[in-house]
């Protein structure tokens, strides 16, 4: 018999060795596979009831009716080689499995609940949402990043409530503006997650494309701010945030960024929130509570934010704090349940910082508010020394270790940040008293050596609590730190190295916190540029100490 192929072309006289091997491979498996059937038909023979029913020869007939089918399976691929030769793949696959297109991130957490008690088919469970950006996403995995934001982010970042956060991301057609926050909170949890590391990148590219394409929509763009969404400002807090401290972003960029945070905050003016004018109406007025709440914590997380970035490299500060009439944050047990509390404002808490009403009251976010205001306050005073004293705050009315546990097992990250804020204050107003001109007050000498004397204790107490703070700072894991840890310890390593001839504590605090930074550096950008900003500085005090 003679066979062609599609081109007319005669392939039975291509026929090599290897092919005749084959045939006879074929005829070896078609004995066994006779012998098998044999042996199947037997064993039908010998049951009674009908297919599905179970028997004792059950397990027996279906192993070797499996090997039956394998082996069938076999043999028909072999004929089919000994008839036609060679089976040639086709050139090009032009058929294409049908794509469903969803809009991003819309109603994943719909889909997700639809699919978990399907159990008809179980590859449904891992349908993928298209991104547009070749970034496909699974519902499971969008769970687990809103898991580990609030798991890790929340803590130093508390400006949703988790309970109202989840009811409206599971509603379709979600504005841009929420798209845009549950972009950038998912960039930062997976920057706090060793196993989603590899979505950063596009989620970062497809958030920093929406709040782009916000910004030139002329929905947004009126010059109302009652047209500004709270959301677009707190994806660009986050977005900030983000690029601060990240090591595959740049700080520049970051700066810039919060910056138009900040813009947005006082066009929508969030730092009067609470004013005390009954004539100008609010926009916020018409909020409930929670939504308010998360108002006021979105302007406090950026008001630390301007306070601590002034702290790198003395940008001047954008939010004035004696505007603010907006009210402190919350305990986080009243935010998460929802339940109403009046707050006092900044400057009363800042006035009564030992007042034990106001400690019942604090929270860890509060502690961080207070703290950079005093840091602000001291950056100001040093920028541009006030005519008298009492015009900064003394950083020594707050004891910092107040509320750190000595437990090195319960340390709480957020608190081991605020007290080294505090020791960089400390150590701030005591670098500014020293090159300080007293004027007519302090033209006796005594004065002048005695207010010295009493800085430079003070300085040298910070840096004995500062070295074991350091130490029990490197127990805790990396990715429930602070991500802006690295500039008090940035400001305070300045401060010891230029001591480091004076007392070995000053060395001892300098080394400690560089092989803090050098162990940050891994998961933080921030501690990355703060190690660079400290390599010139620390070599230039190694050369002196040599000297």
């Amino acid at each position: 018999m003679r066979f062609e192929d599609s081109n007319g072309c005669d392939v039975t006289s291509a026929r090599s060795v290897d092919e005749r091997e084959s045939v006879a491979i074929g005829e070896d498996l078609q004995a066994r596979l006779k012998d098998q059937r044999g042996r199947a038909m037997a064993i039908d023979k010998d049951s009674n009831s009908h297919q599905g029913s179970i028997t004792d020869n059950d397990d027996y007939s279906s192993e070797e009716g499996n090997e039956a089918r394998e082996m069938s399976s076999i043999y028909a691929a072999e004929a089919s080689h000994n008839i036609c030769d060679v089976q040639c793949w086709p050139g090009q696959i032009t058929q294409q499995q049908p794509i469903v297109s969803i809009a991003p991130l819309d109603g994943i957490e719909n889909i997700e609940s639809d699919l978990l008690f399907t159990e008809s088919n179980p590859q449904q469970s891992q349908v993928n949402i298209s991104f547009g950006i070749e970034l496909s996403l699974t519902s499971i995995v969008c769970t687990d990043l809103n898991q580990l934001y609030f798991d890790r982010v929340h803590t130093f970042a508390p400006i949703l409530q988790k309970s109202r956060y989840l009811s409206w991301s599971k509603q379709p057609g979600k504005t841009k503006q929420k798209l845009c926050l549950q972009y950038t909170m998912w960039i930062l949890a997976a920057s706090f997650s060793s196993q989603f590391q590899v979505l950063r990148s596009n989620l970062y590219n497809e958030a920093r494309h929406l709040l782009d394409t916000l910004d030139t929509d002329t929905e947004i763009n009126q010059g109302y701010n009652h047209s500004i969404h709270i959301e677009q400002v707190q994806a660009w807090v986050l977005m900030a945030m983000y690029e601060l401290t990240s090591d595959a972003s740049n700080y520049q960029r970051g700066l810039v960024d919060v910056g138009r945070a900040f813009r947005l905050i006082q066009v929508m003016k969030l730092h009067e929130i609470d004013g005390y004018s009954q004539v100008s109406s609010s926009p916020h007025d018409d909020h409930d509570w929670v939504d308010k709440e998360s108002i006021r914590r979105t302007f406090w997380l950026a008001y630390t934010m301007d306070r601590f970035t002034s702290a790198i490299d003395g940008v001047p500060l954008t939010l004035n704090e004696q505007q603010i009439h907006t009210r402190l944050p919350s305990p986080e047990a009243e935010f998460a349940s929802g339940k109403p509390i009046k707050m006092c404002f900044l400057f009363e808490a800042v006035n009564a910082v030992e007042n034990s009403q106001l400690r019942g009251n604090t929270s860890p976010f509060m502690q961080s508010v207070i703290v950079a205001t005093i840091c602000g306050r001291v950056l100001e005073h040093k920028q541009r020394p006030p005519t008298t004293h009492s015009q900064h705050q003394d950083p020594s009315s707050m004891d910092p270790n107040r509320d750190i546990s000595h437990d090195t097992e319960q340390l709480d990250p957020i608190l081991v940040f605020v007290t080294l804020a505090a020791y960089m204050a400390i150590l701030v107003l005591c670098e500014t008293v020293e090159p300080m001109n007293f004027g007519i007050e302090a033209q006796s000498t005594q004065m002048t050596d005695a207010l010295l004397f009493e800085q430079n204790q003070r300085a040298l107490d910070a840096a004995h609590e500062l070295a074991m703070l350091t130490t029990r700072l490197g127990h805790i894991d990396h990715f429930q730190t602070h991500p802006f840890t690295p500039i008090p310890l940035l400001s305070i390593a300045k401060f010891c190295l230029s001591r480091a001839g004076q007392s070995d504590s000053y060395t001892t605090v300098a080394s400690g916190i560089i092989s803090v930074l050098q162990e940050l550096a891994h998961v933080n950008g921030l501690a990355q540029n703060c190690l660079q900003l400290l390599g010139h500085k620390l070599g230039n005090c190694l050369g002196m100490n040599k000297n």
